[in-house]
Parts: structure tokens; sequence; C-alpha cells
């Protein structure tokens, strides 16, 4: 079985109709700091260098996970 990542289309999808979930701020905070410490992460875009997401935005969404396994949705 294959795992879709939750995409940004995916999250716009969702915000568009009402259905999108969000983490709690501390769960928030936590994926941020693994993001800041990992090797995929470019600091001045504040994206992910192996999903291209902006990691700020991604990391409020309960779907979503890191690829790099980092952490996980909720």
């Amino acid at each position: 079985m294959t795992h879709k990542n939750y995409s940004f289309l995916d999250a716009f999808k969702d915000i568009a109709t009402g259905r999108a979930e969000f983490v709690s701020k501390d769960v928030f905070m936590m994926r941020l700091q693994e993001c800041g410490s990992c090797s995929n992460f470019a600091k001045l875009t504040k994206q992910c260098k192996s999903c291209g997401c902006f990691v700020h935005a991604k990391a409020k969404f309960k779907h979503a996970s890191c690829p790099v396994n980092k952490w996980e949705k909720v």
C-alpha cells in the first residue's frame, strides 16, 4: 500500500471546504524544531528541500507528515 503525502493542494481543498484540521501549538512548535535542525531545511526560504513545502505552513496541518519521517500526521 502506498502512502500519499498530504499536499499543498490537499490543504487548499480542506481550507476551501472548511475541513482543515490543525495541530496544537505544542505539536506545531515540535515540528518546527525538528525541521529547523534537519539538513533538508532551507533556512533562507524556510522550505523543506525534500518536498518543497513551506515548513511553517505544512507543520500546522494534522494530516501533514514529514517526507523524511521526522514527524508524522496526527
